[in-house]
């Protein structure tokens, strides 16, 4: 594609007005939520799932920026800028983490001034606000300093043409990818299994990895969806990566239900006191209702209409999908955390999404900006990349 025709597209603009729509809708639903279900007093609890959230779709676009620099699959290469962008909003994201840490005492266990659990007191060591904090910025300095390298060879090469930075990013990638992986893990142990005193698990942060994972390519179909009648997304996304896309979310789909269902026969079938305690929190009231249409709408509905090819290959039904995906994440992440916060109820869902809404909104209006900074779709093709785009 050549230079002249990779201006920031008006069609774009359709995405920012609907961010700027559904963050509306969000902020109305969460605060509306929030003082009609008298939950002002878990404001708390919204913000540091709305961050969730945020962090999620930023590290779901990090992980698939770092994938397509190793695959080089020509399903990445139209909206690799807009990975790029995604993952570039991880400063904003630790900033807005600060308070969590600062009102640790709130939300987790390990954090409370007079521990007498000897579970929590075992654990200590470990999770305490020293390391805790400096783990966290050893995580954000990874990911930031990487995203920001990365992306600046991209955009540089741009400008210069080198195809040597293509080997560059690849190679980088490649150990990336690996650390990545580690780091996400031991992450999402510090800041979200913590939250329970004696649970554990072993594919938790590899659960929340699929998850990002996800999201970030329901986001590339859906912004591909209503950008697709203006350039440059009209000539570079065609049915073929439509179906990429659809293959992607199936089999994220899968792999999902695998994590969920493996992880609860396991830990129901050992019935050990401290392993039950997170699921028995979840079929408790309204809770069970809530994880049954998970099990239907957030597995079989998107796996029964991702089988056809239909689905994959028409636009308006590959987006539709995508988003149905993007809104049962909200609801599986809130079933998934807001049970450990104490005093939390089942209604809690409903300011949860909404406040997932708003944030989304207002993160995608962030990264349309980022994105404005580049080439929407870059110039440079590698070999292998140039090669599946002409075999599509």
């Amino acid at each position: 594609m050549s230079s002249s025709s990779q201006e920031f597209p008006r069609v774009l603009g359709n995405v920012s007005k609907i961010s700027g729509a559904i963050a509306v809708v969000g902020g109305v639903v969460a605060a509306g939520g929030l003082v009609a279900l008298g939950l002002t007093k878990h404001a708390l609890h919204l913000y540091y799932y709305g961050w969730l959230i945020a962090l999620g779709f930023a590290l779901g676009c990090y992980g698939l920026m770092l994938l397509h620099y190793v695959v080089k699959g020509s399903w990445g290469y139209p909206v690799i800028r807009l990975w790029e962008s995604g993952a570039r909003t991880l400063p904003g994201i630790f900033v807005l983490g600060i308070p969590i840490f600062l009102l640790r005492e709130q939300l987790y266990p390990w954090a409370q001034p007079h521990i007498t659990d000897p579970t929590v007191l075992h654990r200590s060591a470990y999770l305490n606000a020293t390391w805790v904090g400096i783990r966290a910025v050893i995580y954000f300095v990874i990911w930031i300093g990487s995203t920001y390298y990365l992306s600046g060879l991209s955009r540089k090469q741009d400008e210069v043409k080198d195809p040597t930075l293509i080997q560059a990013r690849t190679n980088f990638s490649a150990i990336g990818l690996v650390i990545f992986a580690l780091t996400a893990n031991f992450a999402y142990t510090d800041w979200v299994m913590s939250l329970e005193a004696h649970w554990y698990s072993t594919i938790f942060g590899v659960w929340f990895i699929v998850s990002q994972t996800m999201c970030g390519v329901a986001l590339a179909a859906i912004v591909t969806y209503v950008a697709r009648k203006g350039e440059p997304y009209s000539i570079a996304i065609d049915n073929g990566v439509r179906k990429d896309f659809g293959n992607l979310l199936l089999m994220l789909t899968m792999v999902w239900a695998y994590f969920s269902f493996s992880q609860w026969v396991i830990i129901w079938s050992g019935n050990l006191p401290d392993e039950i305690e997170f699921y028995l929190r979840r079929f408790a009231g309204h809770w069970l209702y809530i994880g049954a249409f998970l099990v239907v709408f957030q597995f079989f509905g998107p796996f029964l209409a991702l089988l056809s090819g239909k689905t994959k290959r028409i636009a308006p039904l590959l987006g539709t999908v995508a988003s149905w995906i993007i809104l049962m994440r909200f609801l599986d992440i809130a079933w998934q955390v807001l049970p450990s916060l104490e005093g939390s109820r089942p209604l809690e869902v409903i300011p949860a999404v909404g406040t997932a809404l708003l944030v989304v909104g207002v993160w995608m209006t962030f990264v349309l900006r980022s994105m404005r900074s580049a080439l929407v779709i870059p110039i440079w093709v590698d070999p292998i990349t140039e090669e599946a785009l002409n075999h599509v």
